[in-house]
């Protein structure tokens, strides 16, 4: 496996090597925000239903940003672009300790999901444009299991940085020290710019006509069959893995450098998961490990629910994560796979959109939920809707391709081995 992935890497050019260091230092950053932020806000004393509101105004961000977001793709360099979106979200991460009200952590929030959103878009055509097709699997495999290495040495690292802080800094009071570690991932997120200014120029695409009149030339029935399902997993997402870190601290009162060391056990087996699935892909294919993963990671989210095992829980947390995010980078390739050239950018913008529309909607009802049903009811309804993305996967792309006859009875034999 290490030697196909070596032979593969070094076909990357050096404008995705670049993109990539700059990518797992952005996540590190990145992944320490998402393991304090609801921590912090929770100090704060914000309630379930507040955090629930704040974190699904990232997710409407995300949403009204994809589709301008793919226009600013045609029209300016990449590199400027990324400069531009980390400059801004390093700027509302450092803001948001300033502002102790209800409403300026729900602006930021939004417009930190903008930021980033817009810089998630540019990601897949990026290296579609800035690789081949020997080593393209390889390539978003590789980018993405970086990235969870990244933020599995960020979960570890922000467990301990509140504590730590508090102690080295003499801070009386916890929230201080959650304070400046944002301040720390502002700092962070600034440094990841630094690969991305020795990114090559290259000329834009030169794109014909209006962009209006370009979205008619696209296949959007095609389109649409690779978005719904991708709408009922952010639903389905939305409901309990913003909360995970909530979920621990509230069940099983658990402190924060303990969720944040099992937040980096998750990552841990996530990172060789998403290195292990460009192999399942070879011996199925792009569609059959989406669904065959996807469906093996249902019975964890049961046990999450029914758990009072705080062992239990991590197990499944752990096993959850890993078989869910190994579909992640495939699920992009297949993605650009199913468009044509000219509809990568739209496609990666539409795709994101459609999934954070349907997690922004979650998320905002998911905190009432925890109040009135507990986390139990959330996790049911976070099953509900993973089935239903699989199931529209099979019934949109069973005729896809290799798929019919494969997917079924290569699925078939693996159940039963795993049993």
């Amino acid at each position: 496996m290490l030697k196909s992935y070596q032979e593969n890497i070094n076909h990357i050019s050096l404008n995705a090597k670049k993109f990539l260091v700059g990518n797992a230092l952005q996540a590190f950053a990145l992944g320490i925000y998402s393991l304090l932020f609801n921590l912090y806000l929770h100090e704060e004393g914000l309630t379930d239903i507040q955090i629930g509101q704040v974190l699904s105004k990232g997710g409407l961000g995300a949403c009204l940003v994809a589709l301008p977001a793919a226009y600013l793709l045609e029209r300016f360099r990449v590199k400027h672009i990324l400069i531009a979106c980390l400059i801004g979200a390093s700027l509302c991460c450092g803001l948001q300790p300033i502002f102790h009200n209800s409403l300026w952590p729900k602006i930021l929030t939004f417009c930190f999901t903008m930021f980033t959103t817009t810089y998630t878009v540019s990601v897949a055509p990026f290296f579609m444009r800035n690789s081949g097709p020997r080593e393209r699997v390889h390539l978003f495999s590789f980018s993405a299991s970086l990235i969870m290495f990244s933020q599995l040495i960020a979960f570890y690292v922000g467990g301990f940085l509140p504590n730590f802080l508090k102690s080295v800094m003499h801070l009386d009071l916890t929230i201080a020290a959650y304070e400046y570690a944002l301040y720390i991932c502002c700092a962070l997120t600034l440094l990841s710019l630094i690969p991305f200014f020795t990114i090559e120029l290259k000329p834009i695409p030169k794109a014909t006509g209006t962009f209006f009149n370009r979205l008619k030339n696209h296949n959007w029935r095609n389109i649409s069959k690779l978005i719904i399902p991708r709408v009922f997993v952010g639903v389905g997402a939305g409901f309990t893995i913003p909360f995970l870190n909530l979920y621990l601290k509230k069940k099983f009162a658990m402190t924060t450098s303990e969720i944040g060391m099992s937040f980096a056990l998750v990552q841990s087996f996530v990172f060789v998961g998403i290195l292990a699935s460009p192999f399942i892909v070879k011996k199925f294919n792009l569609l059959s490990c989406m669904v065959i993963t996807s469906t093996l990671s249902i019975p964890f989210m049961f046990i999450l629910a029914l758990t009072q095992n705080i062992h239990f829980a991590i197990f499944a947390m752990v096993m959850r994560g890993m078989l869910m995010n190994m579909s992640a980078p495939v699920t992009s390739n297949f993605e650009m796979e199913m468009v044509g050239e000219h509809e990568q950018n739209m496609t990666t913008a539409i795709s994101y959109m459609g999934w954070n529309a349907g997690w922004s909607v979650s998320a905002y009802y998911a905190g009432n939920i925890f109040e009135r049903f507990g986390f139990e009811t959330a996790f049911y309804a976070s099953i509900f809707f993973y089935l239903l993305s699989i199931v529209s996967y099979v019934f949109f792309f069973r005729n896809h391709k290799g798929v019919k006859v494969e997917l079924f009875k290569k699925s078939h034999n693996t159940q039963g081995r795993a049993a």
